[in-house]
């Protein structure tokens, strides 16, 4: 654990490599793992990790946070060494987006979700035996050439 005075405050990082907590794995895939040179704290995380979402989203807000902080600079070039804060705007923007859409499929909650749903077979036999309902119009292989004369329905 290392600890440090940021903006009046004392924050922490922390990063345990079998990565046993979401802030861990949040670490890992934000490439936060030097805790001596830590972007962000794990209050910062963990502040993260509680909004709706999960790891990925805590990611794309991270990432978004660095590339506000980075746009915000100026390009610099001195005697052939220059600085390009603008390029890591954009790359933090980048890797922000690669995170929300990996967020939208795979954390809780996501958007893009895939979901199964049915009818199950004996919500299909409480409808048939419904004495009040209408009875089928249309049989299986009803348009077969020539016609069949039997009715697979099983009422």
């Amino acid at each position: 654990m290392q600890e440090r005075y940021r903006g009046g405050h004392t924050v922490t990082a922390t990063y345990d490599p079998t990565l046993p907590t979401d802030a861990d794995r949040v670490r890992l895939l934000t490439g936060d793992t030097d805790t001596d040179n830590a972007r962000f704290s794990d209050e910062e995380i963990d502040a993260l990790l509680v909004s709706p979402g999960g790891v990925y989203s805590t990611c794309a807000a991270l990432f978004d946070g660095l590339a506000a902080q980075y746009s915000t600079r100026v390009d610099l070039s001195v005697d052939g060494f220059s600085t390009k804060s603008g390029m890591l705007a954009e790359n933090f923007v980048r890797m922000a987006n690669r995170f929300r859409g990996m967020a939208a499929t795979e954390d809780a909650g996501g958007i893009g979700v895939p979901t199964v749903a049915g009818i199950s077979e004996d919500a299909i036999e409480a409808v048939r035996d419904d004495l009040d309902r209408v009875p089928n119009r249309f049989t299986h292989d009803m348009m077969l050439n020539p016609p069949s004369n039997t009715d697979y329905t099983a009422e």
